[in-house]
């Protein structure tokens, strides 16, 4: 119930975060069949105990990296055996969006502002557990960063939930613009095949 993220593993096996049961969810890449580790319900990969997994990412090294839904950190896994593999880094205000750079560091989207005209979200880089403030974060520039991903020429797009719209980090994170803008309301008519949230 309400996934929130995805990622696919270099075993083949499509990883889904499952805000609505605190589980990770896992099904077979090709088929979508949900898949059995170990004890677990069929196509349950994690149960993260009384946090909510958010966003999903593979890294480099081939570990599965989730962040916790309004939490503060992200955690690792072994997405072959499920072995829980501790934090990939502690102390976020509310992790969200991962991405692993061109450098192979892990990106972090963190904060969850309800009011950007008196604070800010920020992307942190991640190197051996130490999160520090990637580029610039002036004040009101992000509100709830929470899908990032890297174009191949190194810029860094963030969804900006709360804002409705995606920037772009650029020279290494020291500049900024505003890169695409979601419409506020649900156009009508709708697009053939869309539905409306509810």
């Amino acid at each position: 119930a309400f996934p929130t993220g995805m990622a696919v593993a270099p075993n083949g096996n499509l990883y889904v975060s499952s805000l609505g049961t605190g589980s990770i969810m896992f099904y077979d890449g090709q088929t979508g069949a949900p898949l059995t580790l170990g004890e677990n319900p069929t196509g349950v990969f994690a149960v993260l105990g009384n946090a909510a997994p958010a966003q999903l990412a593979i890294g480099p090294d081939g570990i599965l990296y989730v962040s916790e839904f309004f939490g503060e950190n992200v955690r690792k896994y072994d997405p072959n055996t499920g072995d829980y593999l501790g934090f990939a880094v502690e102390g976020l205000t509310s992790a969200g969006g991962l991405a692993f750079g061109p450098d192979g560091a892990l990106y972090v989207g963190d904060g969850f502002i309800m009011d950007p005209v008196t604070d800010s979200a920020r992307i942190v880089r991640v190197e051996e557990g130490t999160a520090t403030t990637y580029g610039i974060s002036d004040l009101g520039m992000l509100s709830s960063p929470t899908a990032l991903q890297f174009l191949p020429n190194g810029d860094l797009l963030v969804v900006d939930l709360l804002g409705n719209y995606v920037g772009r980090f650029f020279d290494n994170g020291f500049n900024f613009s505003p890169f695409a803008f979601i419409p506020p309301e649900v156009p009508d008519p709708l697009p053939p095949g869309a539905n409306a949230p509810s």
